[in-house]
């Protein structure tokens, strides 16, 4: 009888320890839904490549769903099977970035990951074109936004347009009535100046008195503004009413120029 009581108990605690074993793998069934993802990068930078690697932990997963976007609510573009994801294709130049993971396994999925965002690098204008470059600042504290001129010639004079929300960005009036704000720079500088400022934009005139100057990759012009609290990603846009004046003798003609561009700004990152 005693012999068999502990036959019994054995075979009782095999049965538990099979049951309760891990699910193998990283787990599924009964190990539970994944963890919540952690986001490794890459994360609130300005990048130097256009093509990254996007990298990512969870515990208990067996694939993924992967978000990417210029949207703050990105599409779902991939279901790897690892932890990591590279784009096929290099991504646009010069771009605001989202991208998000769920971790899956048989048992379910993990709640979403936080959004992440990234800004891929740069790339030099093939034609005229005015630049507003990308940076990274601190969170509440004065910076200032480099503008640069490319490939123009003979340029006499700019009138330049920004548009901001002025909910991310606050213009800083230097000097009161802003007269310290903006700064012409490089071969614009020692130009008339004249700053219009209303909400949510601002209109800077530079008029050359001497001889007209070639711009072929220069910075023209600086802006001030203060950094409001948080970590966020807050944007400065050419507006295209935006003109450039060159002077070949004693004409005076408005040129043609790129102005898409976009400058984007990881705030408190």
């Amino acid at each position: 009888m005693k012999k068999k009581a502990i036959i019994a108990i054995i075979s009782l605690l095999i049965v538990l320890t099979v049951a309760c074993g891990p699910g193998g793998n990283g787990g599924g069934g009964n190990g539970g839904v994944p963890s919540l993802p952690n986001l490794l990068s890459p994360l609130k930078a300005i990048l130097a490549t256009l093509k990254p690697t996007f990298q990512w932990a969870s515990n208990l997963a067996t694939s993924y769903d992967f978000y990417l976007g210029q949207n703050a609510n990105p599409s779902k573009v991939s279901s790897p099977s690892t932890p990591q994801y590279t784009p096929a294709s290099n991504l646009q130049a010069g771009k605001l970035y989202y991208w998000r993971v769920v971790a899956k396994n048989a048992a379910g999925n993990s709640p979403s990951s936080v959004t992440s965002y990234f800004v891929t690098p740069e790339t030099n204008p093939a034609g005229p074109a005015v630049q507003i470059r990308d940076a990274v600042f601190g969170a509440n504290t004065q910076v200032f936004v480099t503008v640069k001129g490319w490939n123009l010639t003979q340029v006499s004079g700019v009138e330049l347009i920004f548009d901001f929300n002025a909910t991310e960005l606050e213009l800083a009036n230097i000097g009161g009535d802003y007269t310290g704000t903006f700064q012409a720079m490089g071969p614009m500088s020692g130009s008339l100046m004249i700053g219009n400022v209303g909400t949510g934009t601002v209109r800077v005139t530079m008029s050359l008195i001497g001889e007209p100057v070639d711009l072929p990759n220069n910075e023209i012009l600086r802006i001030y503004f203060n950094t409001k609290n948080g970590s966020y990603p807050a944007k400065v846009t050419l507006n295209n009413a935006s003109t450039i004046i060159t002077k070949e003798g004693q004409t005076l003609t408005p040129v043609d120029f790129d102005k898409s561009d976009q400058g984007i700004f990881l705030i408190g990152s």
